[in-house]
Formats: structure tokens, C-alpha cells, sequence
């Protein structure tokens, strides 16, 4: 619980309880096990798992073709985001931030802040430049990553437990750009 502070103090005991009667703890990486408050005091029973991808996603030859018909669409250089489109994903700061950007951003998903984002993107007059689009859960996001010069990840908050979308750009030959928070994002 980041935001919720007041919650955060009532929850602490009824946490603390479960912690410490599981025989063991699961972290999806070390950097978030070691950094978190709540799991600090309960070290020796944490185990980390980390997250992966599936190295058998579809990256062949109709991927690619995907991929090229996306770069055709967008243009380039294009930097991509992939994930939801909540408060602790940053990505106002990657809206403003493309302002001094000679390139396209591509933002894959959708969420509460769209409208919100959306605005932003008109408010600063970059509508011929930043993109959104929702791609169902059902439709590979292999495309999106090769088509790509570079993912982006600007969580602003350690509800950024990991960033599974690194992975997946890594998993494709992408550079990544990601904020540290002493989470999973330091990989």
C-alpha cells in the first residue's frame, strides 16, 4: 500500500500477522524484497521468483510484418510504452518529456488517466506525435516492442513492483529506459 497512507497504518498489523505465520514469502526480485519496509523484518523467509516472458511469443515472420506495419503507421524514432494507464506509471513526465524529443511515442494500453493523458497530449500540442492505443489482452504485443527503438517505463511510485513490460522489450533486442525505485525496475 503506497498511496494510502492512513490505510497503510490500520492494515500494518493485520500484514505483519500474515507475514509472519507463512512459512514463506515471495519477492519478484531481490531489489524489492531489500528495499521493502514491510518485508525487511522478515528477511530470512523471503523467497524471490523472478518474473519472466515466454520465450516462445510469436516473433517470426508475421511479427515482423506487424511490426513494420506499425513503424509505417507511427513513424520513427519511436518510443514505446506498454502497460496501464494509472498514477504510479509516470507518464505525464513521458509526455512532457517528449516535447524536447525529435521523435514519436507510441502508448500501448488504456486505463483511468486516458482522458486525462489524452488532454495533456492537446494541452502541449503534441497530438501529431504522441499515440495511443488499447491492444486487447488477446492480440500479441511482440509486434509493438520490434517495432520500436526504444521502451520506456517512468513509474514514479514503488507500486512499480517489477515492469514485466522490460522484459518483454528486452526479450526482443529493445533498450530499455526505466526509473529507478529501488524495485524491480533495477534489474
Amino acid at each position: 500500500i503506497v498511496r494510502q497512507k492512513t490505510l497503510a497504518r490500520f492494515f500494518w498489523p493485520l500484514q505483519k500477522m500474515f507475514l509472519k505465520g507463512a512459512d514463506a514469502v515471495v519477492a519478484t526480485s531481490r531489489a524489492y524484497a531489500e528495499s521493502s519496509p514491510a518485508l525487511r523484518a522478515f528477511r530470512d523467509k523471503v523467497q524471490v521468483i523472478p518474473l519472466g516472458v515466454d520465450p516462445d511469443a510469436p516473433m517470426g515472420d508475421a511479427a515482423q510484418a506487424q511490426a513494420r506495419l506499425i513503424r509505417a503507421r507511427y513513424g520513427q524514432p519511436l518510443v514505446l510504452f506498454v502497460g496501464r494507464l494509472v498514477y504510479y506509471k509516470g507518464l505525464p513526465y513521458l509526455i512532457e518529456a517528449m516535447k524536447g524529443l525529435q521523435a514519436k511515442a507510441l502508448i500501448v494500453g488504456s486505463g483511468p488517466l486516458e482522458t486525462e493523458l489524452r488532454v495533456l497530449v492537446g494541452r502541449l500540442g503534441l497530438a501529431d506525435r504522441v499515440f495511443f492505443e488499447a491492444v486487447p489482452f488477446s492480440k500479441p504485443i511482440a509486434p509493438y516492442f520490434l517495432a520500436c527503438d526504444v521502451a520506456v517505463l517512468p513509474s514514479t511510485e514503488r507500486t512499480e513492483a517489477f515492469g514485466l513490460s522490460l522484459l518483454e522489450a528486452m526479450s526482443c533486442g529493445k533498450p530499455v529506459v526505466a526509473t529507478e525505485l529501488g524495485t524491480g525496475t533495477s534489474l
